[in-house]
């Protein structure tokens, strides 16, 4: 496996940005995230701290695919994907890659523990419609929203801010490393 290299998540990579109404402290909604490529897929740890993990909350990634096309666009177009792991009601984790109104699900590994939860996935490649090599560079952002109580406490997110859903100009560069 291969590194995401300057200018991506290289290691641990504290997400601090974001809407941030009422955060307590690292303990209420803290995320540290990691990834990873190889031929066939990329992966992504997200070590999510949560004091009450709950139905809500998610994690999603965005990735414009035309960096160099439409950077500058303000709304999702055809290249721009959303990745969406929501918790459910009983805990469960479920992954879905959206593209337009098309949308796929993507296999994710779950563990809650005393701290909140960790989630593993990998995106295929071919999803993106991406070829991967080293120096490929993707748009890209990661955004964890934090429910308490059934509102929207927190948001935090590693490039852009809390409208990513929307603009991708906000987004950050991810570089494949050698």
């Amino acid at each position: 496996m291969r590194q995401v290299r300057t200018g991506a998540i290289t290691s641990a990579e504290e997400l601090t940005q974001g809407l941030k109404p009422i955060i307590r402290g690292p303990e209420d909604i803290s995320v540290k995230a990691r990834s990873q490529w190889d031929d066939q897929k990329i992966y992504f740890a997200c070590e999510v701290r949560d004091d009450a993990v709950e139905e809500g909350d998610t994690v999603q990634l965005f990735f414009d695919t035309d960096v160099a096309g439409d950077r500058a666009d303000e709304s999702l177009s055809n290249d721009d994907l959303v990745f969406t792991c929501a918790v459910s009601h009983e805990g469960n984790i479920v992954g879905k890659l959206k593209r337009s109104e098309v949308s796929s699900d993507i296999p994710v590994a779950c563990r809650q523990n005393d701290q909140g939860y960790v989630i593993e996935f990998a995106v295929p490649w071919k999803s993106l419609n991406i070829k991967p090599a080293a120096g490929t560079t993707i748009g890209f952002d990661i955004a964890v929203t934090d429910t308490d109580k059934g509102s929207l406490h927190a948001q935090v997110v590693w490039a852009g801010a809390s409208y990513n859903w929307g603009n991708p100009m906000g987004f950050g560069t991810l570089v494949l490393g050698e």
